[in-house]
């Protein structure tokens, strides 16, 4: 009888150790889950976060190209201006030289 009490002694204690093992491997598999989920949103925060920063790298290249064209212009109407002052010298000799021509 003692080795009877002996065997169902350890079978109850294998039974708690299996019952103690599933709610830890219950517990570990929620952790887990857990985790996961976690690990999913930040994955969700990072692909935002980059597609904000491919967004920003796009409007810093229309900027630049933006500033590109502002300095042609720029330069177009400076060009303008260089001509528009020779011109005006050139009218200028113009009156002088009626002015002369009339006086004469």
């Amino acid at each position: 009888m003692a080795s009877i009490e002996q065997m169902r002694s350890q079978l109850t204690m294998i039974v708690n150790g299996i019952k103690n093992s599933t709610e830890t491997i219950s517990v570990a598999s929620g952790e887990i889950a857990r985790g996961n989920f976690d690990l999913s949103q930040r994955t969700d925060e990072q692909t935002a976060s980059l597609s904000s920063v491919q967004r920003f790298s796009e409007i810093m290249n229309n900027i630049a190209g933006a500033s590109s064209e502002q300095t042609t212009g720029i330069e177009q109407v400076n060009t303008a201006i260089v001509q528009m002052d020779l011109v005006t010298q050139q009218n200028v000799a113009l009156v002088a030289q009626v002015s002369v021509a009339v006086q004469a």
